[in-house]
């Protein structure tokens, strides 16, 4: 199986969320139709991104599905939660609810850098000004990967949401002081979260309370 592989490395600051998409999606019309070489259905790319000290960032295509521009994100060289290479959002989360157990104030540190990158503040930008604790991922992994989701969410809910339900979902996090678990609901992840007296609080809801309130998050 001839995979062909292309670096492909941009800061997105000063970009909008539909400069970044175009950029991406551009890239990916440079590719060739199928099909691929000794009877491979499909011509297979793996898209450098970016480099870090835990993995270099790849992005697959085609994806799982193999549909239009949708692409997988990969770290060279590293398992996460469920035994591959390929990170999910819920990894992200979860990692940020291990650094508030034994260290609230970086854990918020990390979330809101998080939020920066979700508003299209570039990674490396941000990186030398928080300090490595050695807690879980690496600052420089996390926010690199944060990148990237965001990217696939605009990219893949091309006319929704995209990122900013990230961003959300982060709010959420810190209203309910770290208080949550990630399910799989209809076969979709969705937050469970708590409340101060335990009781479950699932997401459509938890919204609705935390935008009622006069909390501020950033």
């Amino acid at each position: 199986m001839a995979i062909n592989k292309i670096e492909f490395i941009f800061s997105q600051k000063g970009m909008d969320r539909a400069e970044i998409r175009k950029k991406v999606v551009e890239k990916f019309l440079e590719e060739k139709p199928g099909p691929g070489e000794n009877d491979d259905p499909y011509n297979r790319y793996e898209y450098l991104v970016e480099k870090t000290k835990e993995g270099n960032i790849l992005l697959t295509r085609p994806a799982n599905l193999k549909l239009g521009f949708d692409f997988r994100i990969d770290v060279e060289g590293k398992k996460f939660m469920k035994g591959t290479i390929s990170p999910a959002h819920q990894d992200i989360f979860l990692d940020l609810k291990e650094k508030y157990a034994k260290d609230p104030k970086y854990a918020e540190e990390i979330r809101r850098a998080i939020i920066r990158v979700y508003n299209m503040d570039e990674p490396e930008d941000i990186i030398s000004s928080i300090s490595e604790k050695n807690i879980g991922f690496s600052v420089e992994l996390i926010l690199k990967l944060a990148k990237w989701f965001a990217i696939e969410q605009d990219v893949r809910y091309w006319n929704g949401k995209g990122r900013i339900l990230n961003i959300t979902w982060l709010e959420l996090i810190k209203y309910f002081n770290y208080n949550f678990k990630i399910i799989k609901k209809n076969k979709v992840q969705a937050f469970v979260f708590y409340d101060c007296e335990g009781n479950e609080v699932f997401e459509k809801k938890a919204t609705k309370l935390m935008n009622n309130s006069e909390q501020e998050f950033h």
